[in-house]
């Protein structure tokens, strides 16, 4: 029985160290003073928040290493550096104060602070999403509930090129944002997105209805997407 329990350990030992190596990435990291670095990371998919605060990377030298000692890697807080990448995906450091989700998320605190968030669209106007940091005691729910949650419905982050200031997605007024484009402000009066069509003259019925429909992201996105290429054009 002893030896079985033995195996079925260093079995898991062994697939938990193939599938932490499988996940190492190379990364970017762009540097406050305008110079990058590359490095390897561990990206924190199962609990994304922790990678908000800052991330931990470390060099190529240990890219088939089972396992890599804290202090062999190298710490950057999202205040000291600009943002990094991997895949494709390129995460921001950006002041922002993330909601907390109903009576059992938290927030980054009363005041907004530095976070690294994923920037899901570039151009005019940027597309960011975040996630809520939970909190470390829950009553009448599991912390794993808790964690579904938060990865569930994360965030959304709003930013205009031209004043840089982000808001969040709830707080934006879509409608004056993208009145500069023609084609895509004609489609979001008509509600060709699903969006509520607007009306001429209802400036404070149709900011109440941009407010509604603000609670699509997807829908907010498409629109935001439509914005850039037409923008860029």
């Amino acid at each position: 029985m002893k030896s079985k329990l033995c195996l079925f350990g260093c079995m898991l030992f062994c697939l938990s160290s193939i599938f932490a190596q499988s996940n190492v990435k190379d990364v970017k990291i762009y540097l406050s003073d305008g110079t990058t670095e590359e490095a390897l990371m561990i990206p924190d998919e199962k609990y994304p928040w922790n990678d908000q605060k800052s991330i931990s990377v470390f060099d190529e030298s240990l890219r088939d290493a089972k396992k890599v000692k804290k202090k062999q890697k190298t710490k950057y807080k999202a205040k000291d550096i600009m943002g990094y990448e991997y895949d494709g995906r390129y995460f921001e450091s950006k002041k922002v104060m993330v909601a907390g989700r109903g009576d059992h998320g938290s927030t980054l605190g009363s005041l907004p602070k530095y976070a690294l968030i994923e920037r899901l669209e570039e151009g005019n106007i940027n597309v960011y999403k975040a996630y809520a940091y939970p909190p470390k005691i829950v009553s009448g729910i599991t912390l794993q509930e808790v964690y579904d949650d938060i990865r569930s419905n994360p965030e959304y982050f709003l930013m205009k090129e031209s004043d840089g200031k982000v808001k969040t997605m709830h707080a934006a007024n879509l409608e004056k944002w993208i009145k500069d484009s023609e084609l895509v402000s004609e489609r979001y009066a008509n509600g060709d997105y699903g969006n509520i069509k607007k009306k001429k003259g209802k400036k404070f019925g149709n900011f109440i209805k941009g407010q509604i429909d603000n609670e699509d992201p997807n829908m907010v996105i498409q629109i935001v997407s439509d914005y850039n290429e037409d923008m860029a054009n």
